[in-house]
């Protein structure tokens, strides 16, 4: 045992016990010997509590306390099975009461004695619900006796099972037990049967399957058919909860239940693509409900052309439009949802140009890469075919008509000349020389007077007019034109004109 103590008194033995200070510090003067004794005394009790039985209950009060505290101790039984008898200390009795109150005056060791009780406990049983059965077996039952509860269910009934505090307790109709403390069981009965009604948002959305009355458990299979390709499924609601979004869905049969289908217009996703992607644009597609109309377009980019639309379903080509604007009503492939593809070609620019006004020319347009293209020269009267040129790459042919395969833009040019009569020149009347000249041209005349002469180059374009010659002798100077083949005409007072060819070095 431990204790806390505190000094009293400092006394010496002698033939008689005598007091000489009460301070924990003595002070004196040795003269003789002497034998000093320092007395304590406590200051503190301990108070230790103890249950009997252990499992009766719990105690409260155990510790340390200045002497003269005024403290309680508790006792509490453990649970209702248990009550409380008495504080006993050192095999006395010392108090009746759970909270015992006294005055620290030392150490102290209590025990809280518990004895189990002999009074009743009540338990109550009740049917849920009421109307499905009965139920016996309630009452008051002293610890450890064996009790029985009873249910039995009424016409179109089924008792499922016994619980207690939402917790299921057994699944016996009589369900027997030792009584242990107040209990509250609960009967639980269910329909015998169980009607499954439905019905749908949409008359005409579709059909349901799996209306009924059924055994109270018993799995059934709800199926929406719904009525394609008008409508489509949306899901299964009961008091306007969603309770699947699956067609078909399985429900135990537990309680009567009335589930509602959802259809909808059906709708349809329509993609429309560009192929190539740079050939064009296209314009319509979406997602559109049943019986919408749709018109989709296809517009060429610059050097393309539209071909055609092409409708495809699960990648099969079903038809060709070769409208680019085409409309058409939604309802729905049998296969599911459709796509369509604008298809566009490149394209090249044959453009056909003529150097003179004098000709026509067949075949300039619009072609495909690869297409093969004809061209053909007409000549006006009095006028001839020459050559085809492009640009800077010279004469392309001579031929006429000319055919070639596209392979590009190109801007060809028919080119046409004058078609001259060249009269022989009579030596005796006129002269012209020199020919070929690099300058200078003289000509004598000495029997028709010469009103005007023209020069036209292997075209036919009109470069230079001479006028009022002299009667005999004239020099026209042509130094400042290229080098070539030029046509000279000259106009007389009297007769036709005549035409000669002369060359320019």
């Amino acid at each position: 045992m431990q204790f806390l103590l505190r000094f009293g008194t400092l006394s010496i033995g002698l033939k008689r016990v005598l007091r000489f200070s009460t301070d924990a510090i003595y002070t004196f003067t040795v003269e003789r010997d002497r034998y000093l004794e320092a007395n304590f005394v406590p200051v503190a009790g301990y108070i230790t509590l103890l249950s009997m039985p252990a499992a009766g209950g719990t105690v409260l009060g155990t510790g340390v306390y200045e002497l003269g505290t005024e403290i309680v101790v508790t006792a509490t039984p453990a649970s209702p099975y248990f009550e409380f008898s008495y504080w006993m200390e050192d095999s006395g009795i010392v108090s009746y009461e759970p909270e015992y109150t006294f005055v620290v005056t030392g150490d102290r060791h209590l025990i809280a004695y518990f004895n189990i009780t002999t009074e009743p406990f009540e338990i109550t049983v009740s049917a849920n619900p009421a109307e499905g059965g009965t139920v016996s077996g309630g009452g008051f039952y002293t610890l450890n006796t064996p009790v029985t509860v009873t249910a039995i269910a009424n016409t179109d009934f089924l008792f499922l099972n016994w619980t207690e505090n939402g917790n299921v307790v057994s699944t016996t109709a009589d369900y027997s037990f030792s009584m242990y403390g107040p209990r509250n069981l609960v009967a639980n009965f269910v329909p015998a049967t169980v009607e499954i009604t439905l019905s749908k948002n949409i008359e005409e959305g579709g059909e349901l399957v799996g209306a009924g009355t059924y055994a109270y458990g018993q799995l059934v299979i709800v199926h929406a058919i719904l009525n394609y390709p008008e409508y489509e499924f949306v899901n299964w609601t009961e008091n306007g909860n969603v309770v699947s979004g699956s067609p078909v869905f399985v429900v135990t049969a537990t309680q009567s239940c009335h589930f509602v289908a959802h259809f909808a217009p059906a709708t349809y996703e329509i993609p429309v693509y560009a192929n190539p992607y740079e050939g064009g644009t296209v314009m319509g597609g979406g997602i559109y409900h049943y019986g919408a109309s749709v018109t989709i377009s296809a517009t060429a980019n610059e050097d393309y052309r539209f071909l055609n639309w092409t409708k495809y379903v699960l990648g099969n080509a079903i038809e060709v439009i070769t409208d680019p604007d085409h409309t058409f009503e939604v309802i729905g492939d049998v296969t599911g949802n459709c796509a369509f593809v604008a298809y566009f070609e490149q394209i090249a620019k044959v453009t056909v140009l003529v150097n003179i006004s004098e000709g026509e020319v067949l075949g300039g347009g619009t072609y495909s890469l690869g297409d093969e293209v004809t061209l053909e020269a007409i000549p006006h009267e009095g006028y001839k075919f020459v050559n085809w040129t492009e640009g800077s790459k010279g004469i392309l042919s001579t031929d006429n008509p000319y055919t070639f395969t596209v392979t590009e833009d190109k801007v060809i040019t028919a080119n046409f000349e004058v078609l001259l009569s060249i009269e022989p020149i009579d030596a005796g009347s006129m002269m012209i020389y020199p020919n070929p000249t690099t300058g200078e041209l003289r000509i004598t005349n000495y029997e028709l007077r010469i009103e005007a002469i023209d020069i036209y180059d292997i075209s036919g374009k009109k470069l230079l007019t001479f006028e009022s010659l002299p009667a005999s002798e004239t020099t026209l100077n042509i130094s400042h034109l290229a080098e070539g083949v030029y046509f000279l005409k000259a106009y007389f007072d009297q007769g036709e004109p005549v035409t000669w060819r002369v060359v320019k070095n």
